[in-house]
C-alpha cells in the first residue's frame, strides 16, 4: 500500500513537471547563455511583462511561455537548446526577475505560449553586372604608299660573250702637198743647182725662157 502511494506521487510529480514545460520544437532556439546575458540587463519590476516584450521586439524567433501559479503570482520560461532527450532546456523566472532552479513543486497554469516567428532566410538576389566595353575611338590611318624608285636596269652581258668595242672611224687625213716654190735662177748660177732640180721644174724653167726671151 506505500508503495503505491510512493508511486503515485512520483507520477503527480512527473505530471506537474510536464505541465509546466509547454510543447516547442528545437529550431531557432537560443542557448542558455544568450537568454541569461539578454535578460540580465532588464530591470527586476514587472519582470514577466518586460521580458515577454523585449524579447518579441529583440528576438522575434525565441519561445517563451507565462504562468500563474495559485496565488496570482507570474512567471515566464526560456526555451534553449540542450543536450537532454527533448532537445531543449527552459529557464524560469518570476515577476521579480529571479531565475528559479526548481518548479516541479509549484503548481502552474499556463497563461500564454509563444511559438516564435519562423527565421526567414533573406534571399539576396544579386543582379549581374553586366560591364559594358566603351566602344574604343576608331583611329583611321592613312596607308603609306612607298613608290620604289626603278632601278637601273643593268643588262648583264652573258659570260664569255665579248662586249663589242666602239668602232671608231678615223678620218683619213689628206695631206695637201704644198707646190714648192719655183726658184728662178739667174744664169750663171752653179750647174749643180740646176741639175738638183727635178724634170718638171727644169721644163717650167725652160718655158720661162723662152717666154721671157720671145716675150708672150
Amino acid at each position: 500500500m506505500n508503495f503505491l502511494k510512493i508511486l503515485g506521487i512520483i507520477l503527480s510529480i512527473a505530471l506537474l513537471c510536464s505541465a509546466a514545460t509547454a510543447a516547442t520544437e528545437n529550431k531557432d532556439l537560443p542557448t542558455e547563455k544568450q537568454i541569461t546575458d539578454y535578460l540580465s540587463g532588464l530591470q527586476p519590476g514587472n519582470f514577466v511583462t518586460s521580458a515577454s516584450e523585449a524579447s518579441l521586439k529583440a528576438y522575434p524567433e525565441w519561445k517563451w511561455d507565462t504562468w500563474t501559479d495559485t496565488t496570482g503570482n507570474t512567471y515566464i520560461s526560456f526555451y534553449h537548446t540542450s543536450n537532454n532527450l527533448n532537445g531543449y532546456g527552459s529557464l524560469y523566472y518570476d515577476n521579480y526577475g529571479k531565475k528559479l532552479n526548481n518548479v516541479c513543486y509549484i503548481d502552474l497554469s499556463l497563461i500564454k505560449s509563444y511559438k516564435g516567428e519562423s527565421v526567414k532566410e533573406e534571399v539576396v538576389i544579386e543582379t549581374p553586372v553586366i560591364e559594358t566595353e566603351t566602344p574604343e575611338e576608331t583611329v583611321t590611318v592613312a596607308p603609306v604608299i612607298e613608290t620604289e624608285t626603278p632601278e637601273e636596269a643593268v643588262i648583264d652581258t652573258p659570260e664569255g660573250t665579248e662586249t663589242p668595242e666602239e668602232e671608231v672611224i678615223e678620218t683619213p687625213v689628206i695631206e695637201a702637198e704644198t707646190p714648192e716654190e719655183t726658184v728662178t735662177e739667174a744664169p750663171g748660177n752653179n750647174s749643180n743647182v740646176i741639175n738638183s732640180m727635178s724634170k718638171e721644174s727644169k721644163m717650167n724653167l725652160l718655158m720661162e725662157l723662152i717666154k721671157s726671151l720671145f716675150g708672150e
